[in-house]
C-alpha cells in the first residue's frame, strides 16, 4: 500500500476498535444484568369462605415455592431475617 492509503487504514482500525469496545460494553452489561424470574410462588385458589360483616374467617392456602428459593418463618429466630408475610 502507498502512503495515500493511510487515512483509509486508520479509519478501518478506528472502526474495528470502536466495534470491539461496543461489543465488550454490551457483553459486560449482559453479564451483570439480572434476569426476571416469574412464577416463583404458585398457589391454588382457596375454597369459598363466607363470613358475617365485621366477623372473622379462616381460609387454608396451598402454596408452592420454586425449589431454587426459600422463605423464612413469620417469626424468624434472628433479627436480621425477614419474616414471611402474605398480603
Amino acid at each position: 500500500m502507498s502512503n495515500g492509503d493511510w487515512p483509509q487504514r486508520r479509519s478501518l482500525s478506528l472502526m474495528k476498535f470502536t466495534n470491539t469496545v461496543i461489543f465488550f460494553f454490551v457483553l459486560s452489561a449482559l453479564a451483570f444484568a439480572q434476569t426476571v424470574q416469574t412464577n416463583v410462588l404458585t398457589y391454588a385458589p382457596p375454597k369459598t369462605v363466607t363470613a358475617k360483616a365485621g366477623g372473622t374467617a379462616e381460609a387454608a392456602l396451598s402454596l408452592k415455592l420454586d425449589p431454587a428459593y426459600h422463605v423464612n418463618s413469620n417469626t424468624p429466630s434472628d433479627p436480621y431475617l425477614i419474616p414471611l408475610r402474605l398480603t
